[in-house]
């Protein structure tokens, strides 16, 4: 019997030492991951359907949403996104790639993440401002925080497309791989620790 009380005493208290589940908190604004889910819901909707008529009548639906979402639901500018820098290039003026990984990191196997992030896409000017010599401060690889606004067409839509149009796809892929362009404002190196 002191036995069983033992036992059971010892089942007792190892129940009472058990942690509680550690919650996981995503640090990136509320804005950025509403934008990630949306993409990631839209895309979801386009490739779980067979039919070729009802998928693009869901690519039609689903990008009209995330054009109204971008211009709706997110504020006109938006404040310290994450990114990570793609990659920067001079020519008439500054072309700047930068990606929003769904996970908040790039995945270190990855040959090619341009193709599996969502894209902003940013031509800044080669006149002497704060964005350009932010920029000179940064490279291929480096965590960001981004403050900017999407530019939007002549009759006020996002320029949202795919990122793949440049190896002659289309479709579905604005919703796993899009292209938005934006408008930098500010952009600064993250300081990445290492915990």
């Amino acid at each position: 019997m002191k036995f069983q009380n033992l036992l059971f005493f010892s089942i007792f208290l190892m129940g009472c030492n058990t942690t509680p589940p550690v919650k996981v908190i995503d640090p990136r604004p509320a804005t950025e991951l509403a934008l990630i889910k949306k993409f990631h819901v839209s895309d979801s909707l386009f490739t779980s359907e067979s039919n070729e008529i009802k998928k693009k009548e869901v690519y039609d639906k689903q990008k009209t949403e995330l054009e109204k979402f971008i211009i709706d639901a997110l504020p006109a500018e938006v404040k310290e996104w994450h990114a990570i820098v793609y990659k920067i290039e001079v020519d008439d003026y500054i072309e700047v790639t930068l990606l929003i990984p769904e996970s908040g990191s790039l995945n270190e196997n990855d040959k090619y993440p341009q193709y599996d992030n969502i894209v902003l896409f940013s031509n800044e000017s080669l006149n002497d401002s704060p964005v350009k010599t932010s920029l000179k401060e940064l490279s291929k690889g480096d965590q960001v925080l981004v403050t900017g606004s999407f530019e939007k067409d002549e009759i006020g839509n996002p320029y949202l497309d795919s990122n793949m149009d440049d190896l002659g796809n289309r479709n579905g892929f604005i919703f796993s791989n899009p292209k938005i362009n934006f408008k930098i404002k500010s952009i600064t190196k993250q300081e990445v620790s290492n915990k």
